[in-house]
């Protein structure tokens, strides 16, 4: 009996070249697993609502949904790039476009003006967070919940009757469509280019990346904590702020509580983007992905005719399953 040939040196080595990008690009799956499941929903919506998702007009009426919690995840996500939390978007987007809005309806306010005031809004209110938050040492979880209840208050003051009336210019960022594409979503595609540019080509931008990495590092590293922080928190507020003008030129009125029913949304888009691509740390155009997830979502059970608190619950879940894939996405990369 012949005894059985082994393989020689160079057929092993062909072979294992052969496995080794299957299993590269097996081990790569998760950082596409956001990606994967949006082109998958789009599919069984697709099939389930007989074509009707990929209509065009749909698909317009989709990223009109979306840019507002577009924007306030944008915002969200440069908050938990540094590390931190804000709980208040949801009032300080309501509370931005109740002045916007009360600016020019009750005081005949011109329209750049008050988006001014409103926009004011967002930065005082990211200044006090911040404030709280590094100075005063003050947990941003209670912190910023603690602001939001604060802006509740205001808002109760303040919205003795709903602001209507409001110009066509202001209505017009809400409402117009060019090309198909709704003047909403392309502020959303503006600000995410310009806070990708801004988190990736400009020192204070990698600086808030060096901050949610590693605080202490960064601080040894000659970083000031401090001013990077408050103004994550800043930006977080601006952009709460747009989201909320956005919301209001959308209705075309003021609304009390208009956004802030978006806040676990936000955070939903947010974490579900930090699963995408890179493992587990806050990106732009992760949560962009996240947002648009989020979006078919909710298109789909609407157009299927699915019971309206299945959004709510689809909602908790994707939270869930994002939080859980971003922090095992995390320890996967320490342990690496």
């Amino acid at each position: 009996m012949q005894p059985q040939s082994r393989p020689s040196a160079s057929a092993r080595s062909s072979d294992e070249v052969a496995v080794r990008p299957f299993r590269y690009y097996l081990a790569q799956t998760p950082r596409f697993g956001s990606v994967i499941v949006l082109v998958l929903l789009i599919i069984y919506f697709a099939i389930a609502t007989r074509g009707n998702m990929l209509q065009l007009g749909n698909v317009t009426s989709i990223l009109n949904q979306i840019a507002v919690l577009g924007v306030l995840s944008l915002g969200l996500t440069v908050c938990l790039i540094i590390g931190q939390f804000d709980l208040s978007i949801g009032w300080n987007a309501s509370l931005s476009g109740m002045v916007a809005t009360g600016l020019m309806s009750a005081s005949s306010v011109p329209t750049p003006l008050a988006i001014v005031a409103a926009l004011g809004v967002g930065v005082t209110v990211g200044i006090v967070n911040g404030l709280v938050v590094t100075y005063l040492k003050v947990n941003a979880l209670l912190a910023t919940l603690a602001m939001g209840s604060v802006l509740s208050g205001i808002i109760s003051w303040y919205s003795v009757s709903p602001f209507l009336n409001l110009p066509a210019d202001f209505t017009a960022l809400g409402q117009t469509v060019i090309l198909h594409i709704p003047s909403p979503a392309i502020v959303m595609a503006i600000l995410a280019v310009l806070l990708w540019i801004f988190l990736q080509q400009t020192p204070a931008g990698r600086w808030m990346y060096a901050i949610g990495g590693n605080e202490e590092a960064a601080r040894v590293a000659g970083v000031r904590i401090r001013p990077i922080q408050i103004l994550g928190f800043v930006v977080c507020g601006v952009c709460a702020s747009v989201s909320g003008i956005l919301l209001a030129a959308q209705l075309g009125s003021g609304q009390p509580t208009g956004a802030v029913g978006l806040l676990l949304s936000a955070f939903a888009a947010a974490f579900l983007g930090s699963a995408t691509w890179r493992e587990g740390e806050f990106h732009i155009a992760g949560t962009i992905i996240g947002v648009l997830v989020l979006g078919v979502v909710f298109s789909g059970l609407a157009l299927t005719n699915a019971p309206y608190f299945l959004k709510d619950i689809a909602t908790g879940v994707i939270l869930v399953l994002a939080v859980g894939s971003s922090s095992l996405m995390r320890t996967r990369r320490k342990k690496l």
